[in-house]
């Protein structure tokens, strides 16, 4: 209605030029639109298309994942079985060991007895050696017994042995005996005793030879 009132032609024309350059912007903007469109229609086609693509992806991956899975589970099954079997091992191995105790404890009551009846002192040590390493929960206390009094009873012979080698001045008994403290775990007391032999020896020969140099 504003329009039938307009009567000034230079009105009118200025606004149809209005008119006619919003028409120009709109139809420009239309035709960016239009331009658009077809890449959006594009993306939209491959945003349809997506589904169809991912689809053999979604598949494998989740064949993967199933299979990771799977592998998880038969890691852990086997893990768990080394475990048992790791365990049953020890368990086996503890009683091979003692089982093996229970058999050296007599061949070493056996052995040791037959050994110094014949003077062999050297293995009847070695018995009492290995008598000393058993386990101690194996042994039955008449088996205990005997073989304390074997043990006893050698250290007595060792060092008797080795003090009457002392007084003979024998090197080679004062070197056998000696070397028998140790197996009887009496290392300590035989390096003693060998300590104090050499010192002696020592002595001796540094007085004779200054009652040599002393006489000349």
């Amino acid at each position: 209605e504003w329009i039938q009132t307009i009567t000034d032609i230079y009105e009118v024309q200025r606004m149809l030029e209005t008119v006619t350059q919003n028409e120009v912007k709109l139809n420009e903007e239309i035709e960016i639109f239009m331009n658009k469109r077809d890449q959006i229609d594009t993306q939209l086609e491959m945003i349809e298309d997506l589904p169809l693509q991912l689809g053999p992806i979604h598949r494998d991956s989740k064949s993967l994942s199933d299979k990771i899975s799977q592998t998880c589970k038969l890691a852990e099954a086997v893990s768990k079985k080394v475990r048992d079997l790791d365990r049953t091992r020890e368990r086996l191995n503890t009683t091979l060991s003692k089982v093996q105790d229970v058999i050296d404890v007599k061949n070493c009551i056996k052995g040791v007895s037959e050994a110094m009846a014949k003077e062999d002192y050297e293995t009847a040590a070695a018995h009492i050696h290995r008598y000393r390493s058993i386990d101690k929960s194996v042994l039955e206390a008449k088996a205990s017994e005997e073989l304390r009094n074997y043990e006893n009873q050698l250290k007595d012979i060792v060092h008797n042995r080795f003090e009457d080698a002392l007084k003979r001045d024998d090197q080679n008994d004062i070197m056998r005996f000696c070397e028998l403290y140790s197996p009887l775990g009496l290392k300590e007391e035989g390096l003693k005793n060998y300590s104090n032999y050499l010192s002696k020896l020592i002595t001796t020969e540094a007085e004779t030879i200054l009652s040599i140099i002393s006489s000349n």
